[in-house]
């Protein structure tokens, strides 16, 4: 747990939150990541569809 706390800059019971938070509520925050991702390559996809237009 320590390394954990370590590697992400938080206490040791702020990671114990947090990982207590995401077991109370993992089907939610793993359908939201999800979503993010989703939409972070659409957007980068047009981003790359804008740049081919632009040369």
């Amino acid at each position: 747990m320590e390394t954990v706390a370590a590697d992400l800059s938080l206490t040791v019971g702020a990671t114990r939150v947090a990982l207590a938070y995401y077991s109370a509520y993992a089907a939610e925050i793993d359908a939201e990541v999800a979503e993010n991702e989703r939409v972070s390559e659409l957007s980068h996809r047009s981003w790359e569809a804008q740049q081919r237009h632009l040369t």
